[in-house]
């Protein structure tokens, strides 16, 4: 039997038909539940389902069946997305527990809670007030030794000793410097201080504080020292003490100068470091007397210098003296050096000692800052070139610095000159109260120069009327600058500041004339002469016409406060026929005799009360 066989070439598939072939092998019905399948339909129902699915996927794409179940994966997907999303943000849907009815908090375990809290805090400010007490008594010096066991140590004391004085051991004994040399001093006193133990002293020499260490200085320099200056003027009513009322903003610097009226260090210092300050201010007024007693016998601008005992007298002026007092009290005479600084706050005083540290300072040529360990000494090339200056012909041209005595002459000679000055004003603001005398003494005055402002006010209601002038005191003249500028220079005789105060009062009268003239828009016809340079002619002469010109005024004001006034009023043509032949207009309103008129006789307290109802009548 023979058998007829066809063979087909088929082409293989392409990765697209065979991805596609298996692709419609794979079931997604697979993962579904029974209970959907059975409810679908019944298998006929699903046998004609499946041939019209067949038909359809024939007429269809391929992979419209992989695209449609891949869409609807995409689109649970993204659902599922997007309320991840929401939940996470919390903007429109947060998920939380259902909220319980909470229990009701019971009053006795918050009682119990703040309780625990409170004592916590009150543990905490406890401990902090423990330190902060401990602290302050750590740092008192006065306290009892079982609280400091370091006070009654003699080498802690000593070391604190060195650490503010110049201490050093010779042999068996420890020394130290009181004396300022090492600031430019060259004074002949050494100013040396032993340091002892206390328990080595016998016992009517122990001092009852709780110190170990005790210093002992020379017996000059023991007690209480000062410098005092009195300044006597017979042209007062009393003696110028040490208070000036003008500069006392340097009254602390003076307290405080070197650390003598206060201590700076601690509150409560040690009884050696009292002793020492007390002991190198003694010092320090000791060298300070001394130098203005020798400089006395050599001073060529000082007049009349008189040196008995502890008193220096000077002569300023002829009826004004002043009188540097050394003054020192003992130790066992129990006076405390507070008592004895009592009411100080001298500016003299202060500048007395300023000068005297200047010169001081003056002496040393070393730059500062320097090692504390340096010696203070001239440089080399300094020494070189003062010992080619005097080999030279022209070494007595030597410039010398002033005398201290002859600048603090010169500063008390202001002193008395600006102290006359304000007493002056003040008896003539006084004296007469027309018009108000101010005075403004400038802040930014100097030792030899002082500034004073001086305004006069007159008011009458809203009306106010001022004249200011300026005083530069020197040391024997005063120069005055006036509102336009002009200067005007004065001896310091109080008879030429007197003129020329009184000066200004005319002229302040006349200023507040011509304002009332203003006021009442008269016409001013004479001008009163400005601040004239001649002290000789102080009155002060200015005539108005009123704006109806049936009218003139004239005034004269004198410097010892007294006016002269007359009065014009034109004349009518009955009282003259001569002017019935005058034609021209300008001529018919004549002014006739001129009436005195009684100053004292017009109502009113001041000048510018009299005045402004004196032209207020005529007008």
């Amino acid at each position: 039997m023979i058998y007829e066989i066809d063979f087909k070439h088929f082409r293989p598939f392409s990765l697209t038909e065979e991805l596609t072939h298996f692709t419609h092998k794979i079931d997604f019905l697979e993962g579904e539940s029974e209970d959907d399948v059975e409810s679908g339909t019944n298998e006929e129902d699903l046998q004609s389902e499946n041939k019209q699915d067949q038909t359809r996927r024939e007429q269809q794409w391929p992979w419209e069946s992989v695209r449609n179940k891949l869409r609807n994966a995409l689109s649970e997907v993204c659902i599922l997305l997007d309320v991840l999303q929401v939940m996470k943000e919390k903007k429109y849907l947060v998920l939380e527990p259902v909220s319980q009815n909470p229990e009701p908090p019971k009053q006795v375990v918050q009682m119990i809670g703040k309780r625990k809290s409170l004592a916590k805090a009150a543990e905490i400010i406890r401990n902090g007030a423990e330190r902060m007490k401990q602290r302050d008594s750590e740092e008192n010096d006065d306290v009892l030794p079982q609280v400091q066991p370091l006070r009654q140590d003699y080498y802690t004391e000593l070391m604190r000793l060195r650490q503010k004085w110049k201490v050093k051991k010779i042999g068996n004994m420890i020394t130290g410097d009181l004396s300022y040399k090492s600031a430019g001093s060259t004074f002949w006193h050494r100013g040396l201080f032993e340091v002892l133990k206390t328990e080595d002293l016998p016992e009517d020499e122990r001092s009852s504080s709780l110190c170990p260490l005790t210093v002992r200085v020379s017996s000059d320099l023991e007690g209480h020292s000062r410098i005092r200056v009195k300044i006597s003027d017979s042209t007062e009513a009393e003696d110028m003490d040490l208070d000036d009322k003008h500069q006392g903003s340097n009254s602390v610097q003076a307290q405080n100068l070197n650390g003598h009226a206060s201590n700076i260090d601690s509150p409560h210092p040690s009884p050696w470091q009292k002793t020492l300050k007390q002991a190198q201010y003694n010092l320090f007024c000791k060298e300070l007397f001394s130098q203005i007693s020798r400089e006395a016998f050599h001073s060529k601008n000082v007049n009349s210098v008189q040196v008995s005992g502890k008193t220096i007298r000077l002569q300023l002026y002829p009826t004004a003296f002043a009188e540097i007092i050394y003054e020192k009290t003992s130790k066992d005479e129990g006076i405390s050096y507070e008592a004895l600084l009592s009411g100080n706050g001298d500016v003299l005083e202060f500048r007395l000692q300023k000068l005297l540290h200047e010169q001081h300072l003056s002496r040393v040529d070393t730059p500062t800052p320097q090692p504390a360990n340096a010696p203070w000494t001239t440089r080399d090339h300094t020494i070189a070139n003062l010992q080619d200056f005097f080999a030279k012909k022209n070494a007595a041209f030597i410039p010398r610095a002033p005398l201290l005595l002859d600048e603090f002459y010169d500063e008390l000679k202001h002193v008395v000159l600006r102290k006359r000055t304000n007493n002056l004003l003040h008896q003539m603001a006084t004296t007469h109260r027309d018009p108000s005398i101010a005075v403004e003494w400038s802040a930014n005055a100097g030792p030899k120069t002082s500034f004073a402002n001086i305004h006069m006010f007159s008011k009458r209601q809203k009306l106010c009327y001022r004249t200011s002038f300026h005083f530069r005191i020197e040391l024997d003249k005063i120069e005055a600058v006036n509102m336009t500028g002009k200067t005007v220079s004065m001896s310091g005789e109080l008879e030429d500041v007197q003129e020329y105060v009184k000066m200004q009062v005319s002229l302040h009268f006349a200023h507040v004339a011509l304002g009332i003239f203003e006021n009442f828009e008269w016409k001013i016809l004479q001008h009163p002469n400005d601040i004239g340079m001649d002290m000789q002619d102080q009155s002060f002469h200015l005539k108005a016409r009123s704006s109806s010109h049936e009218c003139s005024l004239a005034l004269s004001v004198y410097p010892d406060y007294s006016f002269h006034i007359h009065t014009q009023k034109a004349l009518a043509a009955d009282e003259d026929p001569n002017l019935t032949t005058i034609l021209d207009t300008r001529w018919t309103r004549v002014e006739g005799k001129a009436t005195s008129i009684d100053w004292k006789a017009l109502p009113g307290f001041s000048f510018a009360d009299k005045f402004y109802g004196l032209v207020a009548s005529l007008s």
